[in-house]
């Protein structure tokens, strides 16, 4: 993707629809320009027109958005992240997407490793960014998650899973760099309106003294992807 196509793409970074004149406004294009990019995106089926003067990302574009977080390290599939599951008064810190490609959904405070970064201070990092604290942390092993979308693989993530408890005094920040943190017991967790599909498997793997790897594959269903009746 050219990055003149990224900036109209990068728009959809908080919300699945846009309309034409605030994207032209966000990405800095003139009304004609803007329309020849965003043009160019529907015919690659990156965006769809969804209604007058309002377009749409689509999971291609959506796929698009995710390769490019942090493009400014050396990517590769699958990609190497840490996932933190940490407990507070027997219950567990939930963050709440507001960002894309999975918006409104509950999973566990993860986060790409930096290049040239060993996963252990990149958990250490991730807690402080995600949570606001800095805790123990252990390392329980390697959680492999692979999305597909239809025909094609949406996501392959690699997840150092580290797990640990924060002190009952020491306060979680609310709101962290990709959401909302909220704290849920166990028997909760399965009430969650929207969870990761990977939520409690990552739970049992992550409580579990035995198990080193898992790999899982995940269908992506029209709701995993989308908060409205979108494409």
């Amino acid at each position: 993707m050219m990055q003149v196509e990224f900036r109209i793409v990068s728009c959809f970074f908080r919300k699945d629809s846009c309309r034409f004149t605030e994207i032209c406004k966000a990405a800095g294009f003139p009304a004609d320009l803007g329309g020849y990019y965003i043009r160019r995106l529907v015919s690659q089926g990156c965006l769809v027109k969804s209604r007058w003067g309002t377009y749409s990302i689509t999971p291609k574009g959506k796929q698009q958005l995710l390769a490019s977080y942090g493009n400014n390290l050396t990517m590769s599939r699958p990609r190497f992240c840490v996932v933190i599951v940490a407990r507070q008064h027997g219950a567990y810190v939930i963050l709440e997407r507001d960002r894309q490609p999975f918006i409104d959904v509950s999973e566990w405070p993860a986060g790409l490793v930096l290049q040239g970064e060993v996963a252990a201070d990149a958990a250490q990092r991730l807690s402080q960014e995600r949570l606001g604290v800095t805790i123990s942390l252990a390392h329980k092993g390697v959680f492999r998650r692979i999305d597909k979308y239809k025909d094609m693989i949406f996501d392959d993530k690699l997840f150092a899973v580290y797990t640990g408890d924060i002190p009952a005094d020491t306060a979680v920040v609310s709101h962290g760099k990709t959401g909302k943190n909220t704290l849920y017991t166990a028997d909760e967790l399965s009430q969650i309106t929207k969870p990761s599909r990977s939520l409690l498997d990552i739970l049992a793997f992550a409580s579990t003294d035995t198990t080193v790897f898992e790999e899982h594959v995940y269908h992506l269903r029209r709701e995993d992807l989308f908060t409205d009746n979108l494409p």
